[in-house]
């Protein structure tokens, strides 16, 4: 059960990952490149 729970986190985490860290970071689109992408390990 760890595993899927594990899978559905990260799912959640690359949806939102960007919000995220505009939220946390207003001019984040200034200094990280969002359009680029971003993928986390599983």
């Amino acid at each position: 059960m760890a595993k899927k729970d594990d899978l559905l986190w990260k799912g959640i985490l690359e949806e939102i990952f960007d919000d995220f860290l505009r939220f946390m970071h207003p001019k984040a689109d200034e200094i990280y490149d969002l359009k680029k992408g971003h993928r986390l390990s599983r």
